[in-house]
């Protein structure tokens, strides 16, 4: 028989959307909740991501939301029958003892191995469900973007697709368009960030883009196939990042990405994610001087090696087999 799921969660996004419709799939009825809202009895119920979960509660009170945050998983251990605890990263450690009730109680699951391999550090177990990605999504319209956003026919434009904060590193990002542009001359080369730009980070992203060689622009838009279908590549400059959400979206909209190293990134690699050095800027120089035909089988190899791992098709039938394993 299908389950009845609750999925609760701090906030409405892409990855929550995807699980829904994921659940939805397998014939159940699936309630979406906000943290505050009452848990009805279910068979299953879904924490996502209680890191975000425990940071908005305590932007709330001032606190650090952990004690909130167990509340609400003790409240869904007493609603469901099996609840699912869905790590993207992991929250105040020195806080949590997943030894005791009612985190004891719990199956978790990670969307990566860095991920697992620290709840395993915490005393508990847990099976890895990475992110998944409509890997054929809709067209975006790019004459129409571009030319609403200044940028020339003829124009190399490489989009930075996050807000503007310190682990996003948009300073590495402007120095790989600056080398960029030291080697394509007979073009204009543009750095375009989606944003916003943090309050804490203004003054000096500001500084940052008064030294930049190239234009910087932050322009946020509504849809992000608009933005991939504009841009000519994909920089990913970030330290840090729970699974790499961007790097997949590039791949997904067939635009090369350029990455810094950051400790998941081995992981999409290793499962078939292919990713330009951003410490080489002849790479992607060489890339896009290729003919299109070639540039594009490229893209939709890495696309095809993706799917194995990565494809939202198969995410009902994964969720499936991990709900088989957590009755057991």
């Amino acid at each position: 028989m299908a389950p009845t799921t609750t999925l609760v969660s701090a906030r409405v996004d892409h990855d929550v959307v995807t699980w829904t419709d994921a659940f939805a799939a397998l014939g159940g009825t699936v309630h979406s909740l906000l943290p505050e809202e009452p848990l009805p009895p279910s068979d299953v119920c879904v924490v996502h991501d209680p890191t975000r979960i425990a940071q908005e509660l305590g932007a709330i009170d001032g606190t650090s939301g952990i004690d909130q945050l167990t509340a609400i998983v003790d409240r869904a251990t007493r609603a469901a029958s099996s609840t699912l605890i869905r790590w993207r990263d992991i929250v105040a450690r020195d806080l949590i003892d997943l030894r005791a009730s009612p985190w004891s109680k719990v199956h978790h699951v990670t969307t990566t191995l860095h991920a697992r391999r620290e709840i395993e550090s915490l005393g508990a177990s847990a099976q890895v469900l990475p992110q998944a990605f409509d890997l054929d999504p809709e067209s975006g319209n790019r004459h129409a973007t571009r030319e609403a956003l200044g940028f020339a026919d003829d124009a190399i434009v490489l989009l930075q697709p996050t807000r503007v904060d310190e682990r996003k590193n948009a300073a590495g990002a402007i120095r790989f368009v600056n080398e960029v542009a030291r080697f394509i001359r007979n073009r204009p080369v543009h750095l375009w960030i989606r944003g916003p730009v943090a309050d804490n980070h203004r003054n000096r992203f500001d500084k940052l883009v008064a030294r930049a060689d190239v234009p910087v622009l932050v322009a946020e838009i509504e849809r992000p196939a608009d933005a991939y279908a504009a841009c000519d590549a994909v920089v990913f400059p970030a330290s840090w990042d729970a699974f790499g959400d961007v790097v997949l979206e590039g791949v997904a909209h067939r635009r090369p990405v350029v990455s810094a190293s950051f400790p998941v990134l081995a992981e999409l690699v290793a499962g078939g994610i292919r990713v330009l050095p951003i410490d080489d800027a002849t790479e992607l120089v060489k890339f896009l001087a290729r003919g299109e035909s070639a540039r594009r089988a490229h893209l939709d190899a890495t696309a095809r090696r993706a799917r194995v791992s990565y494809s939202v098709e198969d995410l009902p039938e994964r969720i499936a087999a991990l709900l088989d394993g957590a009755r057991r």
